[in-house]
């Protein structure tokens, strides 16, 4: 099993000082980091991209371009396939993550799901051979103005999606709870409904919700460590990702926050902390 984290100036310091040992380096994780991506050229993203890869490649997560969900009807006319296609280059790893959502609600489900296997199909023809093209469970925040429709979150709609499509699948364990809670199930269940036998990677960080909201990518607590050993322990990813580190601290939690030209040292040491107990963990499922 490979250990990825989310990439930012922190994560880059932490392996350069040798305080962290990662495989891969996801990116974007924030929306400040698309800015790269808006580049034709992908200048300032190739530069970054060589830099980074000193210590390990690149995990594209996203397709680099902006409102251009695999649900939308228009999906195909907005690819832009060579754009997409640079960036892997540059990145060092042919493989795509992407979240399973968009779409007109207003569609019957089964048209939803016919959209978005097509799109699947699709996005392999266009990319050529891919290391893997894994859909991400999203969340169903039940305390958000943000919400996908009931299709998007139901575990049942994203097996066959996943099984339909014959694609890889990426659980996010933050977002399965969070949908857990919208659609009032336990979390435990609705994991168990995903389609894990066609998993290919886990984003796990922390998540804390009150009566104000819910919010994730927080650092790791015990809950989501157990979790994370459960699913470990029924099936074996390719690539377990700390997916941590937010921009904003909405629920007022006093969380360390990630700028761009800033590097926070507590961000760094609440990093440092997760990737040597991930490291740990997975090392003993990984022969298991």
């Amino acid at each position: 099993m490979l250990l990825a984290c989310n990439y930012y100036e922190e994560t880059e310091r932490l392996a350069r000082e040798g305080r962290i040992a990662v495989d891969c380096f996801k990116y974007p994780s924030l929306g400040f980091q698309m800015k790269a991506f808006d580049d034709p050229a992908l200048a300032e993203y190739g530069g970054m991209a060589a830099r980074v890869r000193e210590l390990g490649p690149l995990l594209l997560h996203g397709l680099g371009q902006r409102d251009n969900d695999i649900g939308r009807a228009d999906f195909k006319e907005r690819f832009d396939t060579a754009f997409t296609g640079r960036i892997l280059e540059l990145s060092g790893i042919r493989g795509v993550s992407l979240h399973l959502c968009g779409g007109d609600t207003e569609l019957p489900v089964g048209e939803r799901k016919r959209i978005i296997v097509d799109h699947i199909r699709y996005l392999r023809e266009a990319l050529g051979e891919l290391e893997f093209l894994s859909l991400e469970n999203v969340d169903g925040n039940p305390y958000s103005d943000m919400t996908y429709s009931d299709c998007c979150v139901d575990p049942d709609f994203i097996r066959e999606v996943v099984e339909e499509a014959d694609t890889e699948y990426l659980l996010d364990i933050s977002h399965a709870y969070g949908a857990a809670l919208a659609r009032g199930m336990d979390v435990r269940e609705y994991i168990g409904r995903l389609p894990l036998d066609r998993l290919y990677e886990i984003h796990i960080n922390g998540w804390m919700h009150t009566e104000r909201g819910m919010m994730a990518h927080t650092k790791i607590h015990e809950e989501g460590y157990e979790l994370l050993e459960e699913v470990l322990s029924r099936t074996k990813p390719r690539i377990v990702t700390l997916e941590y580190g937010r921009g904003d601290d909405r629920l007022g939690a006093g969380i360390p926050l990630m700028k761009p030209g800033v590097c926070n040292e507590r961000a760094m040491e609440e990093i440092e902390e997760q990737v040597g107990r991930l490291r740990k963990l997975i090392g003993r499922y990984e022969n298991a």
